[in-house]
């Protein structure tokens, strides 16, 4: 915890100080299970650095391979520590809040697959799961919503299905809604339709979901 903590006054202080911007510390991506033990001094030290503001991590989706589940996505069975398979997911998010203690819950399931009108078919369970794990610890729920494609089965959602994807939220209590923004050139080339294109552009995307945020505007807490 204190080496964290040296290192997140080192590392961060520059930048809440000189941007009104600095809200908070997204730690990792979609972590594996195993990592949740070291994770929580590690969330300790931000808030002994930055007592107000946000460290959160960004969950797996209950349609993650068995193997990223306790591991996370970014290690290889060669790696120190890997576990084996488990596709346990209901379990992930226990010991998640159990665990983490977090103040948000947020995660990202992007449904929006292969042709219309087919969606990824466990859209439901995942707002299920989100909803009840969150409401254990009266979690805040933390949700990104698909903007554009970045694999062959994606397609572009529609206007509609933009505003589908946050009213399904919505009624799953989520309260705060995020959007995929940016073109990435890693995953070329699948990666279309986003709010930003490659060359920093604001595309169709981003003036329907400017609409959309304005309609949330009127509707309570969002």
């Amino acid at each position: 915890e204190d080496e964290a903590y040296e290192y997140f006054t080192k590392e961060y202080k520059w930048l809440k100080d000189t941007y009104s911007s600095f809200a908070g510390l997204h730690f990792i991506d979609e972590p594996g299970y195993k990592d949740w033990v070291n994770f929580a001094p590690i969330e300790k030290a931000f808030h002994r650095a930055f007592p107000d503001d946000l460290f959160f991590l960004n969950l797996l989706q209950t349609y993650a391979p068995h193997w990223a589940i306790p591991n996370g996505p970014f290690y290889r069975p060669e790696s120190e520590g890997w576990l084996p398979n488990d596709g346990d997911i209901v379990k992930y998010y226990q010991t998640y809040v159990d665990t983490m203690d977090p103040q948000i819950f947020s995660y990202d399931h992007y449904p929006i697959r292969d042709e219309f009108p087919k969606i990824e078919p466990d859209y439901f369970y995942q707002l299920h799961l989100a909803k009840e794990n969150a409401k254990k610890k009266n979690l805040p729920i933390f949700a990104f919503m698909q903007v554009g494609t970045w694999g062959e089965r994606t397609r572009v959602p529609s206007d509609a299905e933009l505003r589908y994807q946050v009213n399904c939220a919505i009624a799953y209590n989520t309260k705060h809604i995020g959007w995929f923004t940016y073109w990435i050139m890693a995953v070329l080339p699948h990666h279309r339709c986003m709010m930003v294109d490659e060359h920093g552009n604001k595309t169709k995307q981003w003036f329907r979901i400017k609409q959309i945020n304005k309609e949330l505007l009127f509707q309570d807490e969002y």
